[in-house]
């Protein structure tokens, strides 16, 4: 068990090696990216659906990224989206109308894998995982 989760947390820690301050949002849009970090997200989330280990498959499985195509896998820079992102995340926190600038990243028709790079936890970045309508799937980086 604690291997299992050794290995999950070396997955999660992978999503925040290239992370970096991300400063500018496009236009007044909330929507970050694509940059080395979306990019490095992007490739995470590839990894995670073609991943073959057991702790790869338990985790895709978790999420609900079994059965994504890794070419559906793209960083999403549209300011709704992006807007209806930072809202769900906001929501879990208890507050509002913070303007947080967030990647998001479409895997499927499903899946929305969202990052605030300065929303941490120790050196953590938490990573949030929420379906189409953006309820809360899975939060990884706790």
């Amino acid at each position: 068990m604690l291997k299992r989760l050794l290995n999950c947390a070396a997955l999660v820690a992978g999503l925040t090696l290239l992370h970096a301050d991300a400063s500018a949002a496009q236009s007044s849009s909330l929507c970050l990216g694509p940059d080395t970090n979306s990019t490095a997200i992007v490739n995470w989330v590839r990894h995670i659906i073609k991943g073959t280990n057991v702790h790869i498959d338990s985790l895709r499985d978790s999420i609900g990224l079994g059965g994504v195509d890794t070419s559906s896998v793209n960083v999403v820079t549209k300011s709704q989206t992006c807007s209806s992102a930072a809202a769900a995340i906001d929501n879990l926190a208890n507050v509002s109308g913070t303007h947080r600038l967030v990647y998001v990243i479409q895997a499927g028709r499903q899946r929305y894998i969202v990052q605030d790079p300065n929303d941490k936890a120790g050196d953590w970045v938490r990573t949030w995982v929420f379906d189409s309508r953006f309820h809360l799937v899975s939060a990884l980086g706790y």
